[in-house]
């Protein structure tokens, strides 16, 4: 009877472990895709970083070439000062020349590609002093 017994007791323990095991086993594998999740994230971020890093080597090629034109080019380094800084030699005469707002011009009923306008014709006198 002992034996009886002893097989009935350790049956509600096997039943106790294999649901355990099985509870594992799901854990386990959400753990699992959770990981895979994260490893796919990280995957997707080295691209951009990597991405990102050529870009900005690529950068800094063209500025050290740059950098190596004006330092040996006094032309190029004369445009750059001109250009991008608005200097000028003494002497010079600078002349600042704007542009006509393609609104003002077609106020006026001129295309901005048709080239300068007709003075308006001159207004007779009225004969009044």
């Amino acid at each position: 009877m002992t034996s009886a017994r002893g097989g009935a007791a350790a049956h509600p323990f096997r039943s106790l472990l294999g649901v355990a095991a099985i509870a594992l086993a799901v854990l386990l594998g959400f753990a699992g895709l959770r990981g895979w999740g994260e490893l796919a994230e990280a995957r997707a971020r080295r691209e951009r970083l990597e991405t990102t890093l050529e870009e900005t080597r690529r950068r800094i090629e063209a500025l050290e070439r740059r950098n190596r034109e004006l330092e040996t080019s006094p032309a190029a380094l004369e445009r750059l000062a001109r250009e991008e800084l608005g200097m000028v030699r003494p002497g010079e005469v600078v002349l600042l020349l704007e542009p006509e707002p393609a609104a003002s011009a077609a106020a006026v009923g001129v295309s901005p590609s048709a080239g300068p306008a007709t003075p308006p014709a001159p207004v007779p006198p009225t004969g009044r002093p």
